[in-house]
């Protein structure tokens, strides 16, 4: 279920669950505060107010930059939100997700991301105040580039081992017709001896459907007569040693039996072929202990380094996102900032007039109910001196008397 009080347990995802931020003049701020009583509970977000910008048609510039960074970073959080889903689900337990700050030494804690959100705090070691907006929405755009790029190629590391296991792996169900004989055939189903390998003779083996054994039985001694203007025909009449059947203890959910025969090796092929027009499955599998112990010693290896790439990357992707969410509050603060100085500008002194809001709508109250709460409080005359009678569009095309921005907090 998706959590809509200010300071949920961190949970595995649901990306529509919004907070907002709210921003107008400082003065028509403090006001609204008092105001969202029983709407809603609000903090102030600490937009820093002496960010560089250059001129007004930068700042225009800027607005639709932002904007794009911010959808293509939220569409990263949501990329790695459903990978931590999925490979949760995969090892069948929950993981938490949540925002991860520096705590006291070398260790961290974890916030969740609207506790992050309600506490934002810009930080100038990533994004320097003597930069401009710009140089910082780049930078902040190659950080979640870089770290999406790393998680996706390490996923695909993964993939390529998860398949390889699989190709490796034993296959579970069908018939001894179907099955990997290194599952079928092994130490615990084989005597030493059973399979023949000289210069001369090799072992073929034979599976037959319910009820063919006594009839394959009866002829396979026979099958295959050589051609008398061969070079095999100097030498015995047929391919199959005389009473080389031999029935493995294997045992079969359709009624198919796995047996082996002897045959002389040139004569394999002419066998083999016979074999199959009297309904057998012939199969050439080169039997050894040393072959069966390698591919469970591989298998072993391949699993174990699944498992360790497996919990490496989840904790990766785990970082990623909260690196990722640190990335996409900042952007929500550039937007905050550039769109309200567009919007009320500059004083004479130099100084930004506006206050921002992180607002979390109550559990049971409306968006519209709230939306036009919010314009009763704020004087729709505002604005008028950059934008006369025009209102805020946002990234959903609807528009307000004041700065709105959604934001995702909620993930459940």
């Amino acid at each position: 279920s998706c959590h809509s009080s200010s300071f949920p347990h961190p949970h595995p995802v649901c990306l529509r669950v919004m907070a907002w931020i709210i921003a107008s003049n400082r003065d028509i701020v403090d006001g609204v505060t008092r105001g969202l009583d029983g709407y809603g509970s609000c903090t102030e977000f600490q937009v820093p107010h002496k960010l560089k910008f250059g001129s007004f048609d930068s700042l225009v510039k800027n607005v639709d930059e932002l904007t794009k960074i911010d959808s293509y970073v939220e569409s990263v959080l949501r990329r790695l939100e459903r990978q931590v889903s999925e490979m949760a689900a995969e090892k069948k337990k929950e993981v938490d997700l949540g925002v991860m700050i520096p705590g006291t030494g070398d260790t961290f804690r974890t916030l969740t991301v609207q506790q992050y959100l309600n506490g934002f705090r810009w930080e100038d070691k990533m994004y320097s105040r003597s930069a401009s907006v710009s140089e910082n929405g780049h930078r902040l755009l190659a950080a979640v580039q870089g770290l999406d790029e790393d998680i996706k190629t390490r996923t695909q590391e993964l993939a390529d081992l998860k398949n390889k296991y699989t190709m490796i792996s034993k296959k579970e169900g069908g018939t001894l017709a179907q099955k990997d004989l290194i599952d079928v055939l092994t130490p615990e189903n084989v005597a030493k001896g059973d399979f023949v390998d000289t210069d001369h003779f090799k072992t073929l083996v034979v599976i037959l459907p319910r009820g063919a054994e006594k009839e394959f039985l009866a002829c396979y001694e026979k099958l295959a007569p050589f051609d008398p203007r061969s070079d095999l025909a100097r030498q015995a009449g047929f391919p199959a040693v005389p009473q080389s059947m031999k029935q493995f203890d294997v045992a079969d959910k359709e009624g198919f039996t796995i047996w082996r025969v002897v045959v002389l090796r040139k004569a394999a092929d002419e066998f083999a072929q016979a074999a199959r027009m009297r309904k057998a499955v012939v199969r050439d599998f080169p039997y050894s202990v040393e072959s069966h112990e390698n591919i469970l010693a591989e298998r072993a290896e391949v699993a174990a380094q699944y498992d360790k790439k497996f919990g490496l990357l989840l904790a990766l992707t785990k970082a990623a996102f909260s690196d990722a969410y640190i990335q996409y509050v900042h952007v929500k603060a550039m937007r905050t900032f550039v769109e309200c100085v567009l919007r009320y500008g500059i004083s004479k002194a130099g100084h930004t007039q506006f206050k921002a809001l992180v607002f979390h709508p109550g559990p049971n109250k409306k968006e519209e109910a709230i939306r036009q709460h919010l314009a009763n409080l704020m004087s729709p005359q505002f604005g008028e001196q950059y934008f006369a009678g025009k209102k805020d569009e946002t990234e959903e095309g609807e528009f307000f008397s004041y700065v709105s921005l959604n934001v995702t907090t909620a993930f459940a």
